[in-house]
C-alpha cells in the first residue's frame, strides 16, 4: 500500500508550484483528489485490459434451492468483470467445479439441476450472473472477479465514540476535538472506516446525517456491519463508498498517479511543460504494465477440457 494521499498531494503541489491553497486562492485538495481517483482508474483500465489476473479476489455465495439468479459485487471492475465461476452442490470447496460460460442467446429453460452454465447479465453499471440450469439443492457458488480499486479521499475524521450491538451500530460519534470535516461527510450517503494505514475497518456504512455540533453519526437502521467488521476509538472516517485513504496500488506505481495529477494539473494552468508530462506519462504507463506481465515466472501450462464431466480441470 502507497502512503496516505495528502502527503501525495503535498508532493505534487510542490512539483507544479502550486503551494498556495486557501478557499479562495490556488487549487483546491478536493481537485488533486478527482485527479489522482482519475489516475488510479486510468492505470488500472490498462493493466487490466492486458492481464486481467491482475486485481482478481474471490467470494463465495451460499445459495437456496432455485436461486439461480445473484449480482455481482458491486467492487467488480465496471460492475461486471468476471474471471471464473464455480459451482459445488454440497457447499465444500473440495466439490467445486468450473462453470462455462455461456451467452444470453443460447440459454434455454431447463428443469432445475446442477449448473453447468452461467451468464453475465449487464445492465448500467451493474452486472448479474444467471445459472443454468438453477440448483435444485442448497449449495455453494465461488466467484473470481477483477476488483476495482478503492477511491482516495482525505481522513475527514476520527471515531471519538462508538457503540456495536452485534452487527448494529447504535452509536457512532465523530471526535469533534480532532480535524474534522463534517461539511464533506455531509455530501455523501455512505462513510467507510479505516486505520492509520488506510486498512478498511468498515465500509460502506449508510448513513442518514451527521450533527455539527456534537458530532452524532445517524446510521440508517438498514445497515449491518459484516462478521469480518468492527470499528475502535481513534479510526478514520472517510466519504463515500468503497473508500480509503491511501492507494490500493505497489508502491512503484504511485509514481503514475503523482505523473497523472502534475499533468493534468499542468494543463489545467496552461502550462507549457504538459506536452512533455503526458509524454512521460505514456511511457511511465507502458513501463508498468510491462512489469506486470513479469509477475509469474512459474511454467504456464495448457488447460485440459474435460467434456464428459462438462466442467474445466
Amino acid at each position: 500500500m502507497s502512503r496516505y494521499v495528502k502527503y501525495i498531494i503535498d508532493q505534487v503541489r510542490r512539483e507544479t508550484e502550486n503551494e498556495d491553497s486557501a478557499d479562495f486562492v490556488g487549487i483546491s485538495d478536493a481537485e488533486f483528489i478527482q485527479y489522482l481517483n482519475d489516475a488510479q482508474y486510468n492505470i488500472q483500465s490498462q493493466i487490466v485490459a492486458l492481464h486481467p489476473d491482475v486485481f482478481v479476489v474471490e467470494k463465495d455465495f451460499s445459495i437456496a434451492e432455485s436461486d439461480g439468479d445473484f449480482l455481482i459485487p458491486s467492487d467488480s471492475f465496471l460492475g461486471n468483470k468476471l474471471i471464473a465461476v464455480k459451482y459445488s452442490s454440497t457447499g465444500n470447496d473440495d466439490d467445486l467445479y468450473n462453470l462455462r460460460e455461456t451467452s444470453l442467446s443460447r440459454m434455454q429453460k431447463t428443469p432445475n439441476g446442477d449448473p453447468a452454465y452461467y451468464t453475465v447479465i449487464r445492465s448500467g453499471g451493474v452486472g448479474r450472473i444467471k445459472l443454468t440450469p438453477s440448483p435444485s439443492s442448497v449449495g455453494k457458488l465461488k466467484i473470481y472477479y477483477v476488483q476495482r480499486l478503492r477511491e482516495l479521499d482525505l481522513r475527514r475524521g476520527q471515531v471519538g465514540a462508538v457503540t456495536i450491538s452485534t452487527s448494529t451500530i447504535s452509536a457512532l460519534n465523530i471526535d469533534l476535538a480532532k480535524n474534522s470535516d463534517i461539511d464533506s461527510l455531509n455530501e455523501h450517503n455512505h462513510i467507510c472506516i479505516i486505520d492509520e494505514e488506510g486498512n478498511k475497518k468498515a465500509e460502506n456504512i449508510k448513513i442518514d446525517s451527521i450533527n455539527s455540533s456534537t458530532g452524532a453519526i445517524t446510521v440508517n437502521s438498514s445497515f449491518a456491519l459484516a462478521s469480518s467488521e468492527t470499528i475502535a476509538v481513534g479510526d478514520y472516517i472517510v466519504g463515500g463508498k468503497y473508500t480509503t485513504t491511501a492507494p490500493d496500488i505497489d508502491p512503484s506505481v504511485e509514481r503514475y498517479l503523482i505523473a497523472y495529477c502534475a499533468w493534468k494539473i499542468l494543463k489545467r494552468d496552461s502550462s507549457i511543460d504538459s506536452t512533455e508530462a503526458a509524454q512521460e506519462l505514456s511511457m511511465m504507463a507502458q513501463d508498468i504494465i510491462k512489469s506486470y506481465s513479469l509477475i509469474s515466472e512459474d511454467v504456464q501450462y495448457i488447460p485440459e477440457i474435460n467434456e464428459s464431466e462438462d466442467w474445466l480441470i
